[in-house]
């Protein structure tokens, strides 16, 4: 189903610090069973079950099926935007950077550089932010370039990835001024990072 999702989202209409949940999110997205619909009645719905040769589930089930896919794409702009407020980092007085630690197949595979724009419609007129996923699972595709050295494009969400451990990312780029140091790090699943990398931070 690659290229119908995430289905489009809108500008929110509350401020970020107004949303604590999925239901204050979803109260401004209007009628998602609309978006939802191209979606179920497309020709790459129709594709995935004829190429995997079973009976297509009720229509009922899909819609949840689908919706779970979505929200779990966009639980990571949420929760990193949620990251951003939780620590006061103003988004709007100078550009951030945020490097996401163990990032893998989830985040990576089939990522594109506009998969984390749900961030500029949370601090919609930022003045810039980059993520950088790193992790060693991290799979190679468009996301795979160069890292910023200080200045977040204003405006917009800049996403770059490095393959490797972070702290081979840390002493390969951000300790020789070739990657920004973050404002925030975020780790969805990082496993147990070393506790050099940690103190690397505090510095």
């Amino acid at each position: 189903m690659l290229g119908d999702l995430p289905f489009p989202t809108e500008i929110w209409s509350r401020p970020a610090n107004e949303v604590r949940c999925w239901e204050d999110w979803l109260s401004m997205q209007g009628d998602l069973m609309a978006r939802m619909e191209p979606i179920l009645s497309g020709k790459n719905m129709t594709d995935l079950w004829t190429n995997t040769c079973r009976p297509r589930p009720e229509e009922a089930e899909l819609r949840e099926s689908v919706w779970r896919v979505c929200s779990e794409f966009l639980s990571r702009p949420l929760t990193t935007g949620l990251g951003i407020r939780m620590f006061r980092l103003d988004p709007y007085s100078r550009p951030l950077t945020i490097h996401l630690v163990g990032a893998g197949h989830n985040e990576t595979l089939g990522a594109r550089t506009t998969d984390l724009d749900e961030l500029s419609r949370m601090f919609p007129g930022h003045q810039g932010l980059e993520v950088v996923m790193v992790g060693p699972e991290v799979v190679k595709g468009p996301i795979m370039r160069p890292p910023l050295r200080a200045f977040g494009p204003r405006g917009r969400v800049y996403i770059s990835a490095y393959k490797g451990l972070y702290h081979e990312f840390w002493e390969e780029l951000v300790e020789k001024g070739e990657a920004a140091r973050p404002d925030l790090v975020v780790g969805f699943h990082p496993g147990k990072l070393k506790v050099t990398e940690l103190d690397r931070l505090k510095d």
